[in-house]
């Protein structure tokens, strides 16, 4: 980093500049895929979240990404009113269904449905969990350069794969 000195309303600062970074953490095909999805990251009122999950499609099933199970806990009978949704943690170490979702789910991903919510089965799966997840969502180019120039706007310019089989 670079110490910059600037004089503003005759207060002394000081700013540092750094490099653009590098990321070498990050799920970038599974965040790139989910990169469009509704995300709840920046939503702070239960009540808001639960509306906008509401105005998603009642004919398919929608992932939700940004949701902190530290700070808002969704019940069964949050879930019950919600069109077919997967509500993925902000830590992706778990997963809630509406059960509209797991209905619309159960026959092709019978495994999943049953057992998502046992806390080791969900680790030891994880790998699973995620291409489950990701194939919920249709790739395309627009959405993957989407996600690159997000991440580039805020200043990560290169990144790396972290989830890659064997």
């Amino acid at each position: 980093a670079s110490p910059v000195s600037g004089n503003t309303n005759n207060i002394m600062t000081k700013k540092i500049k750094i490099p653009l970074l590098k990321d070498h953490h990050n799920h970038l095909s599974f965040y790139g895929l989910l990169h469009g999805c509704l995300n709840l990251q920046s939503v702070k009122d239960k009540s808001e979240a639960l509306r906008q999950m509401q105005s998603l499609s009642k004919e398919v099933v929608s992932v939700v990404i940004g949701w902190n199970s530290g700070y808002c806990h969704f019940s069964a009978g949050d879930l019950a009113h919600l069109p077919p949704v997967i509500i993925v943690n902000l830590s992706l170490h778990s997963i809630l269904m509406s059960p509209s979702a797991e209905a619309n789910l159960g026959e092709d991903h019978a495994e999943i449905v049953a057992n998502y919510r046992d806390p080791q089965w969900y680790e030891d799966h994880m790998p699973q969990i995620l291409i489950f997840l990701a194939n919920q969502v249709e790739p395309t180019r627009e959405r993957i350069k989407k996600f690159f120039d997000f991440l580039y706007e805020r200043g990560v310019y290169y990144a790396e794969e972290m989830h890659l089989a064997n």
